[in-house]
């Protein structure tokens, strides 16, 4: 793993005293392994072997080794010093370092994680050595390398085993035209999840060639070696408990947020320890834990043959498995080049060198079973500052011809389908339907005659958060019966097939459900000349989309697509809807029906178009916008709020994270009890508690109980004698849950939930807590459920940091909030960048990065 931060002006005090030095081993005086100097600005520099202390603090303020002549036109040090890039062995190696009693295995493994910092380290340079120059650092220039020292160390702070190596990279960068220049940070972000997997696969191969031994599943592009055992890892991961808590607390969990709660729980260290007591303490617990490092270590002491080497037949089996369905296209339909490095690295379970990993992803690029989108583009980045600046980014975009194809199919059967004639409603009997529907509006009932007379094989509606999709699609699934066709509807979710079956009187299934059957010829296919109603078909991927519209073909039927691409994007490879819509002539339904107030409606329609800042000046002028201290004090406000409002209106809290949504129904439990609005737990499944008049949410669907994920329902009775909830949905129909059922862990509390689960709900009143995991999308779905409001619950960071590190990385919490409403997870079919680069996207980003002028 690899994890990257900013390093505070001054921070060449800290590591010279505490790294530099040698006196960074985190609970004993003994010296660690000297810092090195890497990278080929190093060399530009003559700095090569032993890190002398002053020559490092020289270096990060930019000023020649042993002198106080500047390196930089800059007049004084930058602000930002450098980063620290840190390598972290999974922790099974760390455990095999540290506990081991063979010198060889302890050496081997050292040798072999200095081995694999180094090879990452390199395509780290090549891709992300540039510097920035001019006024907001607007001209990018080709660097010769980072200007670097790596220190290795072998312990936490929480004196566990952590082999881990800091590269500490300085914000310098040598030019092509011999002038020094800060560093470009822009592309060590970008390329710092890469070179973490980089790291891993060169790791791998390195202790399975010479130890032998085997790996767990790669996730994330991490294993763990078999021989060390899950408890023993567990019981060996002091900080990340301690970080995973924090993260909890704070209510964060993306890696800015990992990086700051590293900081915030940071121990003091004890000098009191030695090394023997520590490895002592660790054999001790070793021992205690029933792991035997001896029998190990002896083990993976003796010879053993060489892994087997990757061959050509894999590496083709390899690349089809990357250009299929499941590979890099399975959840989106463009990838770059990093995201070829990192699956060729998922799929090696023992590795592999990190130059033939290169290789092997430079093979695939030029190799039939990929096709490049457009060319590397200039993206602009929008600094806080307002100002617009160029980024030279990782530009060039790839697809498969897979999804290339199946793109080309959906629109193929979209577009040869315009005009057919096909499921043509009987105008006279369409007016009567519309006749006896009284509150229709003008731009329902448009869209009720485009789709039910345009006599295209495929119609699209695009309606935003609470236009009446559902009521118009009743009207018109009126109009088609009476005309002698069979609706028939689905959706991605089954409560929201449920509800379209409810309300809009359409019977209707999951898609997936309906595509099982229409794969299997025995069943028929559809009905000739059906209506199939897709609802919320933005959330279907592209490859679903393709399957319903081909069987729709074959049948000569008509397939309508309902949905709104501004809320809850696809989450297998998708643009399809989108894509659809801008091809064929489409209905759009743009009036919100469902907030009572205009304001909100028109905070909402700016959000939904992008006018985040807008919009959440919006809501802070309305006061809908609550600033918490930490996550505990947003939950309890959130609470207390909820619990304000729900006896008179219903309500419900939504959260991004379920940690968050466990949280709150918790808090909202010990009020309820509290209240003697909910009796003591009459039951206890699965770490839950239950009682009568508690609001419950299935998380999974059982069609054996008639049970569907996402259902609510209020239990009116426990019995115990029969083992069963019995409960009323709310749509009032009664349902019976088995206490299995909830054995299982698919029954949780309802008084809380994810943004996903509520998609489609209406309710009174919305409570949202806000956190990083927001992006457009999810704030427009959760912010669009209330009728009569919809409150927001933002997070203050954490003020906690490294004084080595940056301080500046806590932002205001409304500037966080703004940044995080602003990223889109909208996609984007392949075929849209054929024709030609597509415009150049803008991103905010953090500009503080010590340019120099």
């Amino acid at each position: 793993m690899l994890s990257i931060g900013k390093l505070a002006a001054g921070a060449g005090d800290y590591y010279s005293a505490m790294v530099a030095d040698g006196a960074e081993e985190y609970f004993t005086g003994a010296r660690e392994a000297p810092g090195e100097w890497v990278g080929a600005g190093s060399d530009v520099l003559a700095l090569s072997g032993i890190v002398d202390p002053g020559d490092f603090a020289a270096i990060l303020e930019h000023r020649y080794p042993a002198t106080s002549v500047r390196i930089t036109a800059a007049r004084s040090a930058p602000k930002v010093s450098g980063f620290d890039a840190t390598f972290c062995a999974p922790k099974s190696v760390s455990v095999l370092h540290g506990l081991g009693t063979d010198d060889t295995v302890t050496r081997v493994v050292r040798d072999a994680h200095d081995a694999s910092v180094r090879a990452a380290l390199t395509i780290f340079e090549a891709e992300a050595s540039r510097g920035r120059r001019g006024h907001g650092g607007v001209e990018v220039v080709e660097g010769d390398g980072f200007v670097a020292a790596g220190f290795r160390h072998r312990t936490s702070r929480a004196g566990d085993p952590h082999l881990h190596t800091h590269v500490v990279i300085a914000n310098l960068v040598h030019g092509p035209d011999d002038r020094w220049t800060s560093l470009d940070a822009r592309p060590l972000f970008h390329w710092s999840k890469t070179v973490g997997y980089l790291y891993e696969a060169q790791l791998r191969h390195e202790l399975t060639e010479h130890l032998g031994v085997q790996w767990t599943g790669v996730r994330n592009g991490i294993a763990d070696m078999t021989i060390v055992p899950r408890p023993v890892i567990d019981a060996f991961s002091t900080r990340r408990h301690e970080i995973e808590a924090h993260l909890e607390a704070s209510g964060f969990d993306s890696a800015r947020a990992a990086q700051i709660a590293t900081y915030a729980t940071r121990r003091m260290k004890d000098h009191s320890a030695t090394a023997e007591t520590l490895a002592d303490g660790w054999r001790s617990q070793a021992d205690t834990l029933g792991f035997d490092i001896d029998s190990v270590t002896d083990q993976l002491a003796d010879p053993v043959l060489p892994a087997t080497p990757v061959v050509a037949a894999n590496i083709e089996e390899l690349f089809v498995e990357l250009a299929g369905p499941t590979g890099l296209t399975q959840h989106r339909a463009m990838f770059g080049r990093r995201e070829v490095l990192r699956g060729i690295c998922q799929r090696l379970p023992n590795g592999a060198p990190v130059e033939q990993i290169v290789r092997w992803a430079e093979q695939f690029i030029e190799s039939d079973h990929c096709i490049a989108l457009y060319g590397e583009q200039a993206a602009a980045i929008r600094t806080r500052d307002g100002r617009v600046i160029s980024a030279h980014t990782d530009g060039v975009r790839f697809t498969t011809p897979d999804m290339l194809a199946t793109e080309r199919r959906l629109v193929g059967v979209a577009l040869t389908g315009a005009g057919t004639g096909t499921a043509m409603a009987d105008l006279d009997r369409l007016w009567d339907v519309v006749a006896a529907s009284p509150t229709i509006t003008d731009e329902q009932i448009t869209m009720v005659l485009q789709i039910c007379t345009s006599g295209n094989r495929v119609d699209v509606v695009e309606g935003v958060a609470g236009a009446g999709k559902t009521f118009a699609l009743a009207v018109a699934n009126d109009a088609w019966v009476a005309s002698g066709y069979q609706v028939i509807g689905c959706s991605l979710a089954a409560k929201a097939a449920r509800q379209l079956e409810t309300y809009a009187h359409i019977r209707s299934h999951t898609i997936d459900r309906l595509l099982i059957d229409l794969d299997q010829p025995e069943h028929g296919g559809l009905p000739h000349h059906a209506v199939v109603i897709v609802d919320e078909a933005a959330m279907v991927g592209t490859r679903k989309l393709v399957r319903l519209l081909e069987h729709a073909q074959q049948a000569d039927a008509k397939i309508v697509l309902v949905g709104d691409p501004r809320q809850l994007p696809e989450i297998e490879a998708g643009g399809g809807f989108v894509g659809l819509a801008d091809r064929l002539r489409h209905t759009a339904l743009t009036e919100n029906r469902r907030q009572s107030s205009e304001w909100e409606r028109d905070a909402l329609a700016r959000l939904r178009t992008g006018d985040t800042d807008n919009a959440i000046d919006t809501y802070l002028d309305h006061g809908r916008i609550n600033i918490s201290p930490n996550a505990a004090h947003a939950r309890s406000r959130m609470v207390a709020d909820w619990a304000e409002t729900r006896t008179s209106q219903t309500a419900v809290m939504l959260a991004s994270r379920v940690a968050d949504v466990e949280e709150l129904n918790r808090l909202a439990r010990h009020h309820l009890h509290d209240t003697g609005d909910i009796a003591d737990d009459d039951v206890r499944i699965a770490g839950r508690g239950f009682a009568t008049g508690d609001l419950v949410l299935a998380l999974r669907n059982d069609r054996r109980v008639d049970v569907l994920n996402g259902t609510r329902a209020v239990i009116e009775r426990i019995d115990h004698q029969r083992r069963v909830f019995e409960c009323r949905a709310d749509d009032q129909h009664k349902v019976t849950i088995p206490f299995d059922y909830a054995t299982d862990g698919h029954l949780t509390h309802a008084y809380a939930m994810t943004v996903h689960k509520s998609q489609g709900a209406t309710f009174d009143r919305c409570f949202v807590l806000a956190g990083d995991q927001l992006t457009n999308e999810t704030t427009y779905t959760a912010m669009s459920r209330g009728r009569a409001g919809n409150d927001l619950y933002v997070v203050d960071d954490d003020p906690r940091v490294d004084e080595a590190h940056m301080r500046e990385q806590r932002g205001e919490p409304l500037d966080t909030l703004r940044s995080t409403v602003r990223r889109s997870g909208a996609q984007t079919m392949a075929t849209e960048a054929l024709p030609g680069p597509p415009a150049a996207p803008e991103v905010e980003f953090d500009d503080d990065l010590g340019i120099d002028l």
